[in-house]
């Protein structure tokens, strides 16, 4: 098919190549899932027990528990919680969410996969994925 595209709508109008994507063979996905910013605090040591069954997250929580221990025994100041590291729920619920998708079996490994954290708005703390 040959298709004839006046060179006017070229700088007047938008588009998408989308020659790139088919190349590759995958597709970008960019979702959004809104955090209640209330519901955001610290784990507690039972908690991180809990979650510690989970096979996607032993890996992140062991090597993240050591690397925040070895901070706060650093600082050696434990007058305040203020002054020490500590985990949240937010960031370990970002960690499953990535290593989830990893282990996708529908979800290329070769390809850039990432989520994030971004500003928070009216509906709340978006993870993007």
């Amino acid at each position: 098919t040959i298709t004839t595209i006046p060179t006017w709508s070229l700088v007047s109008d938008s588009f998408k190549n989308w020659s790139g994507m088919s190349a590759s063979g995958g597709r970008r996905i960019k979702r959004s899932i809104s955090i209640d910013v209330t519901s955001i605090r610290f784990l507690d040591e039972d908690e991180m027990q809990r979650l510690n069954k989970a096979h996607l997250l032993k890996p992140y929580l062991t090597s993240r528990h050591q690397e925040i221990n070895e901070w706060n025994r650093q600082q050696g100041s434990t007058e305040s919680v203020l002054n020490l590291r500590r985990m949240t729920n937010i960031g370990t619920f970002r960690a499953y969410l990535n290593e989830y998708l990893r282990n996708h079996p529908r979800i290329r490994k070769d390809m850039t996969l990432m989520v994030r954290q971004l500003a928070p708005g009216d509906n709340g703390l978006p993870l993007e994925i």
